[in-house]
């Protein structure tokens, strides 16, 4: 089994559609961060996505998805700017048989689904470096096979035949396989998660950072966890994920920092959730690593 497949493996991914709709301007819909995974498809027509770590919002046109990855708030419109409507009210809308952005000619569909994934950290790990959005084009290298995948799904939404939803959720799974293939690929050689998740000691102390990286992790006690001498692990730890095991413990708390201001949390909770006594300390790292302080981060939220 090749790396990607097993990576993909380890997710074990539960995927639905959770909305179709024809849409009139003006309309808007924003997502909060969402541990699940979610892609939007342009049926029909033109419109805009934007989140929290984009510049200028992209713009996508028919026959076009974009994977938004999880953590990641964001909101999709026919142009920048318009009021969002949060979407859980649009969906609540729909389930009422009133469907919101009725009004006027319906220049739009869109397709969007969700998937959730399994408890596993370690192999979420490579999610963390790919980025937050990636879009698909239907002329791009196997954007043809993502929109037959598409079309399907809607065919099978639209007809309501016995046993679609079983088979509409089959296919929304191999549309989010696709779709973590092209986003994934890249980054499986340089990132080293996959081949770590085949070692058969490092997934023991990985798992053991993703579950509590607030802990006063050293090489010594992740080593312990391992089996291995101190430095039988630190060796065989760079070798692998290309990095120190201190650097990865880094990575793996900014990256739970930056899902928590997302979310809402103050600086000081989010400081002592990932393992920092003093506020300052992290707010000094956080800046150090990602260019921006906790409350910019925050405050760029859509």
């Amino acid at each position: 089994m090749d790396e990607l497949t097993q990576l993909i493996c380890e997710l074990r991914l539960h995927s639905s559609i959770f909305y179709r709709s024809d849409l009139a301007s003006p309309w808007g819909i924003a997502f909060d961060a969402s541990s699940e995974l979610r892609f939007h498809a342009l049926l029909r027509g033109e419109c805009w996505v934007g989140h929290d770590r984009m510049g200028e919002p992209l713009q996508l046109r028919e026959m076009e998805v974009v994977l938004m990855m999880s953590g990641v708030n964001h909101w999709v419109a026919d142009q920048p700017g318009r009021s969002l409507v949060a979407g859980q009210a649009v969906l609540e809308s729909c389930d009422l048989g009133r469907p919101l952005f009725q009004e006027g000619p319906t220049d739009e569909t869109l397709l969007c689904g969700r998937a959730a994934f399994a408890d596993n950290d370690v192999a979420l790990a490579l999610l963390n470096l790919v980025s937050p959005s990636v879009r698909i084009r239907h002329g791009d290298d196997g954007g043809s096979q993502v929109w037959r995948l598409v079309e399907s799904i809607d065919e099978e939404v639209l007809g309501e035949a016995p046993g679609h939803k079983v088979i509409v959720d089959r296919l929304t799974e191999a549309l989010f396989v696709s779709l973590l293939r092209r986003a994934v690929e890249p980054m499986v050689a340089a990132s080293g998660v996959a081949r770590a998740l085949r070692d058969p000691r490092l997934p023991k102390a990985l798992r053991r950072i993703h579950e509590r990286p607030q802990e006063k992790w050293t090489i010594a006690v992740l080593a312990e966890h391992a089996g291995m001498s101190r430095a039988a692990f630190a060796r065989r730890f760079k070798s692998t994920l290309a990095m120190t095991p201190m650097a990865y413990v880094t990575g793996i708390r900014i990256a739970k920092a930056k899902r928590m201001l997302a979310s809402g949390d103050s600086v000081d909770r989010v400081a002592s959730a990932v393992g920092y006594e003093s506020p300052e300390a992290f707010r000094k790292l956080f800046q150090r690593t990602t260019g921006k302080s906790p409350v910019a981060y925050a405050r760029a939220r859509p």
